[in-house]
């Protein structure tokens, strides 16, 4: 019989008696094989991620690892999520068909009634726009934040959902905070999880209906889209292909990618603004691509 190293990890007085369980095979040492490997490698993260829980005191719902923080989240993503790291690609046509599955996925979701929509933004939403192969999408609700964040990670770790539904989606790790004072969600699908099961990393993010933060997403996604955001859209790539090349020399920490795409982002939402300003009626982003027509639809 297969041994099977389990790691329980016990909670903090008052709060509910919670365990993570995971049946991994203890790996032979003797073996040097990449499955080997591999096997060996998930079960020092598995250690680490309980050790981890012991020293913080974070908690877990179903069976996503929550932060205490953002800034928590970002101390601590690399050593759980994996070494982040910057690898630009465009893959549209492949993207699309991935998101079509998760959105299906999450709308099946019960809490989803309380949702007024699951929307596709960043950068792989836009045709042509190079990207880190990871999709994000948003999460409008029209009830708390918070709220919405806890049900979506205990109602993904229902058997039944899983096995209908679930096709894999998971999402370990994330955490509760705010985005321009706004109350943020975030959900994380790292890319260890998402190459065991074939899948595309992926971010799931959970916004109020209606607040700037989360209209901003979907008006920079239409804008970069239209006729009219072509140039910014190939001055947006050459910027990601400039940082990624400084990174790659070794002239750039990996960690100030993000804050490298901030002048052109600022510009590009301000052009948006004007765009949607323009007395010109502008076509729906469902008109011009079918896929954001399901993606954005009412659930």
């Amino acid at each position: 019989m297969e041994k099977v190293q389990t790691i329980a990890v016990n909670w903090l007085p008052g709060a509910a008696a919670e365990h993570l369980v995971a049946p991994w095979p203890a790996p032979d040492r003797n073996d040097d094989s990449p499955k080997a490997r591999r096997a060996f490698r998930i079960l020092i993260k598995r250690k680490f991620m309980a050790n981890l829980m012991r020293i913080k005191q974070y908690k877990s719902v179903g069976a996503t690892l929550f932060m205490a923080s953002y800034p928590e989240y970002l101390r601590a993503r690399d050593r759980i999520a994996g070494q982040y790291s910057v690898e630009l690609g465009q893959d549209f046509a492949n993207w699309k068909r991935v998101v079509d599955g998760y959105v299906q996925s999450l709308q099946a979701l019960p809490h989803s009634t309380h949702w007024s929509g699951v929307h596709w933004v960043g950068s792989t939403a836009v045709e042509g726009l190079i990207s880190k192969p990871i999709i994000d999408l948003m999460i409008t609700t029209t009830c708390g934040v918070e709220e919405t964040l806890l049900a979506v990670a205990s109602e993904m770790d229902n058997e039944a959902w899983q096995q209908q539904h679930g096709a894999g989606l998971l999402f370990p790790i994330g955490f509760f905070g705010n985005q321009g004072g706004v109350d943020w969600g975030f959900l994380q699908m790292p890319a260890y999880h998402a190459m065991e099961r074939g899948l595309i990393e992926c971010n799931l993010h959970i916004f109020p209906s209606g607040e700037q933060v989360a209209e901003e997403k979907l008006l920079m996604r239409d804008f970069l889209n239209s006729p009219e955001g072509q140039d910014l859209k190939l001055r947006y790539s050459n910027v990601k292909e400039t940082l990624e090349a400084k990174i790659k020399r070794g002239e750039m920490e990996t960690a100030e990618y993000n804050k490298g795409k901030g002048e052109v982002i600022a510009e590009i939402i301000s052009a948006s603004k004007a765009w949607k300003a323009c007395p010109v009626i502008q076509p729906r982003a469902s008109e011009r691509n079918p896929v954001y027509a399901m993606i954005t639809s009412h659930v």
